[in-house]
């Protein structure tokens, strides 16, 4: 595998692997994938389960094998693959979360009772039975434990039967026990016959001492493949000797370290990798057939795998997708507590300070006060539902990439459901802070006038939520979301209907203006506030007199301007956003290298 680079002589290559990486996984053993920091154990595995994420600098070359037959660069292994950070819903638990993947994986494969059946299976075998009703959690949502979130991932991996398990270092962050108790969970699924590859970094003797084989990379390149009862000793024929008391995998770590070694010079410690590279090399010999008996029962699991997830895609009709998909969405809208509060919180606390700042009356100067307040209402409630979508989307977002990659369900019942679970709480929130705004500032008490400030202030708030999920949604990671997310706002301010007129701005940027979700969310609201008003003509004046709420409108070109035109405009800007979502999550989706053929 070589990466693409540029330099001062041009484009250069650089090996992050080398082609005579090689080695055999078998049923029911255990094959560890070791090496100090940057030996390219993770790219090897990634590669290897064909997950290696696509881009024009990498280019991959090799050959996999399954029961002795090769199988096509771009094929999909009968595998589950475990990354090294999985991410899950935090308000679901746990058994809610295999139960989840369980309907979308096996669809109408199985009855209930038999899902039900394989989800407290899968919990027994992974020791997350005590845990079944507790919420999975995350890094601000306290829930199960760092060693059960790990023993979690693994059983939604299992929900398909795999035959095959990569895990990618699957101990990190774990305490020694609960690395221990993992490994044995992992030990127990390959006396069942699963053939298990890990990446393991500086595990314990106890946990390096459960794994069968031994894979060895540094640099990348291969410096040992066999069982792991022989690697001490075959290090020892190399001529390196370990100090006493210490433990087989940090002696074999530290023969195949770039860093010299206590009693070795830099010159040393490059010949001593060159030599275990070329003694790896010169030793090559990996048997990819299997007996018989083996090769028959592993070729009906690979069968099985294929038939109910590669072949098919998700197994669940369009229609049972988006049905858990919209309730897992508005589970972790409502459960989210925190959330829930502190934004409620927000809400209340804007509305009192506006109603403890503008007491509008019926004055001449009352005019700009209601507009101003108008203004500053149109721009905070596009504020806050941009930036809410935007501080939340990103990480599901990468949750819902993996599960699609998975094939568990497609793009089109996901974005539905999620638009659709969003209403309820643009409507709460949105409610609240109107309402309060309302009773306080003194705004239209005309007939029928609250419901309409609710009605476009949520169209208004729902418009902005479907900006932020399509900032979100086209936006490669959320450091580039945040960082459109300021230009696309002040873009908004500047065409509001205020602060410049359709005349005078320029021709190649007036259709911003129509599009502008604060501008329409600005002008709703001003007819609404001054259709039917009257002015007293007294008192401090700001520019011409208007005597009533329609002159007032006209001063500012809305004269001619009606809801049914607001409403129009907003729910075409929400249903353009949400298209663009869905094209957004759709062209992001994750692609995967391709392995090119190496000659044999």
């Amino acid at each position: 595998m070589t990466t693409k680079t540029k330099g001062k002589r041009g484009k250069q290559q650089r090996f992050l692997l080398d082609g005579s990486v090689h080695g055999r996984a078998q049923p029911g053993r255990m094959l560890a994938v070791m090496g100090p920091s940057g030996a390219g154990k993770s790219v090897f595995i990634h590669a290897l389960a064909g997950r290696l994420k696509d881009s024009r600098k990498l280019s991959l070359t090799g050959n996999r094998y399954v029961n002795g037959q090769k199988v096509n660069g771009d094929a999909l292994l009968p595998a589950a693959f475990v990354e090294q950070d999985v991410n899950f819903f935090p308000h679901m638990t746990v058994r809610e979360t295999l139960d989840f993947r369980a309907s979308l994986k096996l669809g109408s494969l199985v009855s209930v009772s038999q899902r039900d059946a394989m989800v407290v299976q899968l919990m027994e075998q992974l020791g997350l039975t005590k845990s079944a009703n507790t919420i999975v959690g995350d890094q601000k949502v306290r829930g199960i434990s760092g060693g059960e979130r790990k023993r979690l991932s693994i059983a939604v991996e299992m929900i398909s039967s795999p035959s095959l398990i990569f895990l990618d270092e699957p101990t990190s962050g774990l305490d020694s026990a609960a690395a221990a108790s993992l490994v044995e969970a992992l030990r127990k699924l390959a006396n069942q016959g699963k053939t298990i590859i890990a990446v393991i970094h500086q595990p314990s003797q106890h946990v390096f001492s459960m794994f069968d084989d031994l894979l060895l990379l540094s640099e990348g390149q291969q410096m040992y493949y066999g069982p792991v009862d022989h690697v001490r000793t075959h290090m020892e024929r190399q001529g390196f000797r370990p100090e006493k008391e210490v433990g087989t995998a940090e002696f074999v770590l530290e023969c195949i370290s770039r860093y010299p070694r206590h009693d070795e010079s830099d010159d040393d410690a490059k010949n001593r990798m060159v030599a275990l590279a070329e003694h790896a090399r010169s030793t090559q010999s990996v048997d990819l057939g299997l007996d018989e008996h083996n090769k028959n029962n592993r070729n009906k699991e690979v069968s099985q795998y294929s038939s109910s997830v590669s072949r098919h895609g998700p197994r669940a009709s369009l229609l049972r997708q988006f049905k858990l998909l919209m309730k897992r969405s508005i589970q972790e809208a409502f459960r989210g507590k925190g959330v829930l509060i502190l934004k409620t919180v927000q809400q209340v606390t804007i509305g009192l300070i506006y109603g403890g700042i503008y007491k509008l009356g019926k004055n001449q100067a009352s005019i700009q006060d209601r507009y101003g307040l108008i203004s500053l209402t149109a721009i905070g409630a596009a504020n806050m539902a941009i930036a809410s979508s935007l501080r939340a989307f990103p990480k599901e977002k990468a949750i819902v990439a993996n599960e699609i990659a998975s094939r568990m369900y497609r793009t089109l019942p996901y974005f539905v459901g999620k638009a659709i679970s969003e209403l309820p709480l643009v409507a709460f929130y949105n409610g609240i802070m109107m309402t309060l705004l309302y009773k306080l500032t003194g705004l239209n008490q005309g007939v029928g006038k609250l419901r309409q400030f609710l009605t476009v202030t949520m169209m208004h708030g729902l418009a902005a939520e479907s900006l932020g999920l399509a900032i979100g949604a086209i936006s490669a990671n959320s450091d580039i979301a945040l960082g459109i997310f300021p230009a696309v706002l002040i873009l908004n301010i500047i065409f509001d209907g205020r602060n410049i007129s359709v005349e005078n701005t320029p021709k190649y940027l007036r259709w911003i203006s129509k599009v502008g979700l604060i501008r329409w969310g600005f002008e709703g609201l001003s007819v609404v506030e001054f259709t039917g008003l009257k002015f007293q003509t007294g008192g401090p004046r700001r520019g011409p007199v208007a005597k009533t709420g329609e002159e007032a409108l006209e001063r500012m070109g809305l004269a001619d301007r009606t809801l049914t035109q607001v409403f129009r405009a907003q729910l075409s800007i929400t249903v353009v956003c949400w298209c663009l979502s869905f094209v957004g999550m759709t062209l992001t989706r994750q692609q995967f290298l391709t392995m090119k053929d190496a000659n044999p």
